[in-house]
């Protein structure tokens, strides 16, 4: 008997190291989906943004079915619905929508009113269950930041607008130091080593452009304010575009 109650708690702990290691594999193969479905988002949110009729639709086509294998085989991956299937079911309701939107050939109400709201759910669903933040769902949180200052310096520039640009570019700034320390598996993104050279281009320029932006903030100067608030936008798109799988 003492025998057998010495080697049961092995016996367990060999069975819990076991399903462990099962559980780390099935969440390297998530991780993976996850990045092969965002690779398939990124053009389609794009191309519709950019109502490019002729590579919209394929884009989306690509995004759907990618979305749907990634809903199949990962929708009831974990019991919680608050956590888990609440927001895969949010998402393949805004899939639906825009897929159906970009067949009537509405791109820009498919991109406005469905498609970027996706980008939000799935970094809000990846924080909410513990998945390390990709570097893309940092660029969505700039992103945010940086649609604001947008609106804003293409309107009337004052002392007003200036101490909400001042505040908006401290928070922007921030949000955009977590993407330059954002590590970036080259492998799983699959980046070649000149796309990485490229992302890491964008990111410095990017940086480069806010320290421009905050410079004009302190001239007060509202031409100069304007021209380098819409600034900021390029950098930050190109070295986001480089996640996606555009087919070259």
């Amino acid at each position: 008997m003492r025998t057998r109650l010495a080697s049961f708690p092995i016996a367990i702990c060999a069975l819990v190291l076991l399903c462990s290691g099962t559980a780390i594999a099935k969440d390297k193969d998530l991780l993976s989906a996850m990045v092969d479905l965002e690779r398939a988002y990124i053009p389609a949110l794009f191309l519709t943004g950019a109502e490019n009729e002729a590579l919209a639709p394929a884009a989306m086509d690509a995004y759907v079915a990618t979305w749907l294998q990634f809903y199949a085989d990962y929708g009831n991956y974990r019991p919680s619905y608050r956590n888990w299937k609440s927001y895969l079911d949010e998402i393949n309701f805004h899939v639906e929508m825009a897929s159906e939107l970009v067949i009537e050939g509405a791109l820009l109400e498919a991109h406005e009113e469905h498609m970027e709201l996706i980008r939000k759910i799935m970094r809000d669903f990846r924080g909410s269950n513990g998945f390390p933040k990709f570097i893309t769902d940092r660029m969505t949180d700039f992103h945010s930041l940086m649609g604001q200052i947008i609106e804003i310096v293409k309107g009337t520039i004052g002392s007003a607008e200036i101490a909400t640009l001042y505040d908006l570019y401290k928070d922007a700034s921030k949000a955009w130091s977590k993407v330059e320390k954002n590590p970036v598996d080259q492998e799983l993104w699959q980046l070649s080593d000149e796309k990485l050279m490229q992302l890491k281009m964008f990111i410095h320029a990017e940086r480069m452009a806010l320290d421009a932006f905050e410079a004009a903030l302190a001239t007060g100067n509202a031409d100069v304010i304007r021209a380098t608030g819409l600034a900021i936008k390029p950098p930050q798109v190109q070295a986001y575009l480089l996640f996606g799988n555009f087919g070259s």
